[in-house]
């Protein structure tokens, strides 16, 4: 067991990937199989159904570009999990988890954009 926590921390730290970019990564890639999983959810405010599908997909696809520090995937995540956060709605157990999983997304894409964006500008001052 140690194994696999040393080489994933090897990983990390060769790939300058911080904690909070790896929380926000899997909870994107997590949050997105979540909703492809719930197959009775629906959104409020009569906004249509169909936006689900475009939805998880965007969020599994942006699970790659958060582990490559981009800024506007952080930006266009935590837009997605506020909207999805307070629209996304259905009465089985497994979706009265999404909404909360939205809000914990939101906040750790707002940890490590700052993260990255405190990051680029120390190297614009150190250079």
């Amino acid at each position: 067991m140690s194994s696999i926590i040393k080489s994933l921390r090897r990983i990390g730290i060769n790939n300058n990937i911080s904690q909070k970019v790896l929380t926000s990564s899997i909870f994107v890639f997590f949050s997105g199989f979540l909703i492809f999983l719930d197959t009775g959810g629906f959104f409020m405010y009569g906004i249509p159904n169909e936006l689900i599908v475009p939805i998880y997909i965007t969020q599994l696809a942006l699970t790659p570009a958060y582990l490559k520090r981009n800024e506007f995937a952080y930006i266009l995540g935590m837009i997605i999990a506020v909207f999805v956060a307070f629209t996304y709605r259905d009465a089985t157990t497994i979706a009265r988890i999404i909404p909360i999983l939205q809000y914990f997304l939101a906040f750790f894409s707002l940890l490590a954009y700052r993260e990255i964006k405190e990051s680029k500008l120390g190297k614009k001052f150190r250079d």
